[in-house]
């Protein structure tokens, strides 16, 4: 069993802190955080 059976979505780990989102419906959202200094 895969999240995208399960939760219509699956995740993948791209390294470090950041991740790749698929939806069931295909859209694919990034996510890398990253906190600016503040000025």
């Amino acid at each position: 069993m895969n999240l995208m059976d399960e939760y219509q979505f699956e995740i993948t780990w791209l390294g470090h802190a950041a991740f790749k989102i698929k939806t069931f419906s295909g859209r694919i959202i990034y996510l890398d955080p990253y906190q600016l200094k503040e000025e």
